[in-house]
């Protein structure tokens, strides 16, 4: 059976895949992804391929410079990527998480799952598409697992953290309708008609 959890490298089929592309390098990441939304606009995005397609996307955000800890190791040793050519994939792999949380196979795994889990597993692939579209890394989310309970949450927040959090929740906020506007945008060239 295979190993699932709530990260991006948490299961077999991404660490099988990390280790493909530490051998034949982002390339492998392009096709990936390109596959994968080929997929998904003929529904057949499985739960497998799912998995491999946001491996391939915190590929894209590790070239950019935005990746996460567990990409960083997962990746490590993998052939330098070119930066240019993870810029003109990060459309395509905003489109993939996208489709990855909407209506795939692995969306549907996870409605299944108890509440905790599907949401920190959305909280992941969150904080993907922020690192993917220029924010910095988040700390990871621990497993709900691991989690301490909210008791043991610092009171020492000050103002000044309240301001930064608005901040980066308004940029967040910016980025998503520019995204928004972008995917409908697409939607609407793939769909015949759409223009009437």
């Amino acid at each position: 059976m295979a190993t699932w959890g709530v990260h991006s490298f948490e299961n077999d089929d991404a660490v099988e895949w990390a280790a493909a592309y530490r051998e034949m390098g982002f390339d492998l990441a392009a096709s990936t992804i390109r596959i994968a939304l080929e997929d998904f606009s003929n529904n057949r995005l499985s739960a497998s391929i799912g998995t491999r397609a946001i491996a391939a996307v915190e590929a894209v955000a590790q070239a950019l410079g935005r990746g996460s800890e567990a990409a960083a190791v997962a990746f490590d040793g993998a052939p330098a990527p070119d930066p240019a050519k993870a810029e003109a994939l990060v459309a395509e792999a905003n489109e993939l998480v996208m489709a990855v949380t909407g209506a795939s196979e692995l969306a549907q795994l996870w409605k299944e799952a108890d509440p905790e889990h599907r949401e920190a597993w959305m909280g992941s692939l969150t904080d993907l598409r922020r690192r993917l579209n220029g924010a910095p890394a988040a700390a990871p989310a621990p497993s709900p697992e691991t989690a301490a309970p909210p008791a043991a949450a610092s009171a020492d927040v000050t103002l000044d953290d309240i301001r930064k959090a608005i901040g980066g929740l308004a940029r967040d906020i910016e980025a998503l309708r520019r995204e928004t506007a972008e995917n409908f945008d697409r939607l609407a060239r793939r769909l015949p008609g759409a223009d009437r």
